[in-house]
């Protein structure tokens, strides 16, 4: 335990240093979804600094929205996140319905969008890439919403989801089953796609192309994400 904090620390200090000495230090920019970030940032970082110990590795959390137009300004050099902005796409994810146990649909088998357009929703805010999807669901479903809440911070929406506010759409590799809640697939079946983002044009340097691999195997430990099979994912 006191050896890890003594190399913490050492990694500090030399995170330090190059920052102070060389601002033209080599580094690669990432961006990531708000709160997933830390999870997936975790996962790789030791993995790319014990093979890449001269580059710095920098995150940025960014909706999947906005990762398309900080690449294209040279705010970040590489992105992975969900939604229709593809560079390239490595995995889907289904979007199922969370309900209350009391609601009167937690029954059913699979969920017809347009059988709750009485029920009040629990919705994240307007650049998160699911509720983008989910306008584009209700509108061809037929209704608006009733928007009982709405939130950035997607911990707080799932916390409100909890307390049986109101229904919600949400990635099935978000769901942790509970007591309180039931997850339904919609139908016909939703999915969302997951992508690395990069430049237009731009050739992947070795230390990317070893980063975008990190990023593309972490993801894929999950087996409720599905693996978008391709030479360049391969």
């Amino acid at each position: 335990k006191y050896a890890q904090k003594i190399l913490d620390e050492q990694t500090r200090m030399l995170q330090t240093l190059r920052a102070v000495t060389d601002s033209n230090h080599a580094r690669i920019r990432l961006a990531t979804a708000p709160n997933r970030a830390a999870i997936i940032y975790s996962r790789i970082y030791n993995q790319f600094s014990h093979r890449y110990p001269d580059i710095s590795l920098t995150l940025t959390e960014l909706y999947a929205s906005d990762q398309p137009s900080a690449i294209l300004h040279g705010q970040v050099d590489l992105a992975i996140g969900a939604g229709k902005f593809s560079d390239l796409p490595i995995a889907y994810e289904e979007l199922l319905v969370s309900l209350p146990v009391s609601h009167p649909m937690s029954w059913a088998e699979r969920i017809h969008l347009s059988d709750l357009k009485d029920t009040p929703f629990v919705l994240p805010g307007l650049r998160n890439s699911i509720r983008i999807l989910s306008e584009e669901l209700f509108e061809k479903a037929g209704f608006d919403p009733v928007v009982a809440f709405e939130s950035d911070d997607v911990i707080l929406v799932d916390s409100m989801l909890h307390q049986a506010v109101g229904a919600g759409l949400v990635s099935q590799a978000h769901v942790f089953p509970c007591d309180e809640l039931v997850y339904r697939p919609l139908e016909p079946p939703v999915h969302q796609t997951l992508h690395i983002r990069y430049p237009l044009g731009h050739n992947l340097t070795e230390p990317e192309r070893y980063l975008a691999g990190l990023l593309i195997r972490e993801r894929l430990s999950d087996p409720r994400y599905k693996a978008i099979p391709s030479e360049e994912t391969n």
